[in-house]
């Protein structure tokens, strides 16, 4: 069964019991599967690192948000603030919007 997400200028068609069904099989998210220090730092933050709205989106999208399927560190800052990029999949399709990245 499909259902239409709406979020921001976005619409996305989702197999939610699908998508659901498929993190409900994945034991842990890439950061925790990766192990190194940068990882690590990032699961041990991830709680903090996501706004609401997003953990909203993932839970209507069927995303489990603490199941990455990638993260990669891309610098520190100079204010000590990391800079990580990274992306989750989901059943289905974009219908329309603009840009798909999401800068958090």
């Amino acid at each position: 069964m499909k259902k239409e997400v709406k979020y921001k200028d976005w619409v996305f068609e989702v197999e939610f019991s699908r998508t659901k069904e498929i993190y409900s099989l994945l034991e842990t998210g890439s950061p925790e599967s990766c192990g190194c220090n940068e990882c690590l730092n990032f699961s041990q933050n991830r709680d903090k690192i996501y706004p609401k709205e997003i953990k909203e989106l993932f839970c209507e999208l069927g995303i489990d948000y603490k199941k990455e399927s990638e993260i990669y560190h891309q610098v520190r800052l100079e204010n000590g603030l990391h800079y990580y990029g990274g992306w989750f999949h989901f059943k289905g399709k974009i219908k329309n919007g603009k840009d798909c990245k999401i800068e958090l």
